[in-house]
């Protein structure tokens, strides 16, 4: 093998596994964020990604809500007929990452980068642990053991609301700072010392046990009906971006919008390039049925449609 030859196979090679480097796959439960020299300068949608290495990387973030168990001794409250106990709580944080596709959320994630830059799940445990602990420290104030032990729906709720005060008025918790989103804490599960387990009946032992696994039932029940949530207001969003792509407003009256959900429950809009293309059934259909000029239902017609 010549020199030459030699050459033009390493350079070959060198290529190659540059544009391996450099080409990368988001997938579509995920968005991403390119940085360069670890700064980070855009996020991006799922599909094919072009990122020049060694100078560009990609940072992936999930679309899905994200659970954190943390495990942590918290001091209950001391008064008169209760001393101070040391007891062991089981806590789940749970969030999604800014990741919807849509103008006012998925720029977010260049800030999410610069908090959160790892998704191990060591490294979000050491990031969220004291934000969550002390929140959760702050309530325990309230409850002496007893009443922790016995009341968890109302330990929970006070959660609930020292949490949503908390992300509306501190700003430089990391909980905000991360900018993730449906943020909520949890207690799943107590431990009390040894002693003061032996000293329950075995009857209402048994009984707060099914009231931790209703909590588990009702927490499983919770993640499907927020997915549920996040899927009915990603449809609203695109009707809502449709509906004022024909209007050409933002905000439409009752009759305009059962109109063209009558219509659009028999026609399918094509989306190229960015513009919604509605065909001549449902443009005259639209000027049929709601007050738009005959010369709006023409402009919304696709290209070459205008007659």
């Amino acid at each position: 093998m010549s020199e030459a030859t030699a050459f033009i196979l390493g350079l070959a090679v060198l290529i190659g596994f540059w544009l391996y480097k450099s080409v990368r796959v988001v997938k579509a439960a995920e968005a991403g964020v390119v940085t360069t020299f670890g700064k980070p300068e855009k996020a991006v949608e799922s599909g094919l990604i072009f990122i020049p290495f060694p100078l560009c990387d990609l940072i992936v973030f999930p679309t899905s809500k994200q659970e954190l168990e943390f495990n942590t001794r918290i001091l209950t409250k001391k008064d008169k007929g209760h001393s101070a106990v040391n007891v062991t709580v089981h806590l789940s944080l749970r969030f999604r990452y800014p990741t919807r596709m849509r103008p006012m959320e998925l720029p977010l994630l260049l800030k999410t980068v610069k908090i959160i830059n790892s998704l191990e799940s060591e490294y979000l445990h050491s990031l969220f642990m004291e934000p969550v602990v002390d929140l959760v420290e702050d309530v325990c104030q309230e409850f002496d053991w007893e009443r922790l032990y016995h009341d968890r729906k109302e330990f929970n709720t006070d959660i609930k609301d020292r949490l949503d005060n908390l992300l509306k008025n501190d700003r430089h918790n990391i909980l905000v700072e991360s900018q993730i989103r449906n943020v909520s804490i949890l207690l799943t599960n107590l431990e009390l010392p040894q002693e003061l387990e032996a000293a329950i009946s075995k009857p209402e032992s048994a009984s707060l046990e099914a009231d931790a696994e209703a909590i588990k039932v009702r927490k499983v029940a919770a993640a499907k009906a927020d997915a549920k949530r996040m899927d009915a207001q990603a449809e609203k969003e695109r009707v809502d971006e449709v509906y004022s792509s024909i209007l050409g407003k933002k905000h439409w009256t009752p009759a305009e919008g059962a109109a063209i959900r009558g219509i659009e429950g028999r026609e399918e809009m094509a989306k190229g390039d960015g513009v919604y293309i509605v065909s001549d059934d449902l443009a005259s259909g639209l000027a049929a049925s709601i007050p738009i000029a005959h010369i709006m239902a023409d402009a919304m017609k696709g290209p070459g449609k205008k007659k």
